[in-house]
């Protein structure tokens, strides 16, 4: 069944209260191999950079103990 428009409206409303977009730029080559290298070990690059975050502010607040 396709999602309707009120669902998608809703989403992205849901998206921009509560989600933000960290991003930076990279040369392609270098993506590129970045991508295949998380793509190899069964995992994506969206996941990695999440667990990443997480682990920096578990960190921070460690730090702060």
């Amino acid at each position: 069944m396709p999602v309707s428009d009120s669902q998608k409206k809703a989403s992205a409303k849901w998206d921009k209260l509560h989600s933000s977009v960290l991003a930076c730029k990279v040369p392609k080559e270098k993506a590129e191999q970045f991508k295949a290298y998380y793509a190899a070990q069964g995992n994506s690059v969206h996941a990695q950079l999440l667990k990443y975050v997480d682990q920096c502010l578990e960190s921070i607040e460690e730090d702060k103990k």
